[in-house]
């Protein structure tokens, strides 16, 4: 099974790269790069959108989690078929943003800093269908309270 990946960062070293590490994976086909909420809705909305989506929480003054948030109950974002798993890769380590993701339906929350199998892992798990939360994230979900994982 080949996994159809699309990467919204507004960084270009950081969303290219990313791009051509997963593209010179096996078994993983880049079918979209962006920069803005705007090219992940588009992207969500196609006839055919990606398996994964590896999205940015910032996003110049926009935010990732507003995507989820957008999301209807069938997850969907505009016109899509199909439901895309979106994974948050992020240079905030915050658990705050890691419960946010959880709650808002994210597939997975990787921190920039963890290594590439860690990325390529949860890339891999959300297109199986599973949550792809990091050691560091699922360590401190465990630490809020419940109050704090409904905010």
């Amino acid at each position: 099974m080949t996994i159809r990946l699309a990467i919204v960062d507004d960084h270009p070293v950081v969303r290219d790269g990313t791009a051509g590490l997963f593209a010179a994976q096996p078994g993983v086909e880049v079918v979209g790069v962006g920069a803005t909420l705007d090219d992940a809705r588009e992207m969500l909305a196609a006839a055919d959108p990606p398996d994964v989506l590896l999205l940015d929480i910032q996003l110049g003054p926009d935010s990732g989690l507003t995507l989820l948030a957008d999301r209807d109950d069938g997850g969907h974002v505009g016109g899509g078929a199909r439901r895309s798993a979106i994974v948050l890769l992020t240079a905030f380590d915050y658990p705050q943003y890691a419960a946010a993701a959880l709650q808002l339906g994210a597939a997975g929350f990787v921190v920039k800093t963890a290594p590439i199998a860690e990325l390529m892992a949860a890339v891999e798990a959300a297109a199986a269908g599973r949550l792809a939360f990091d050691e560091r994230a699922r360590g401190r979900l465990d630490r809020l309270t419940g109050r704090e994982l409904e905010i």
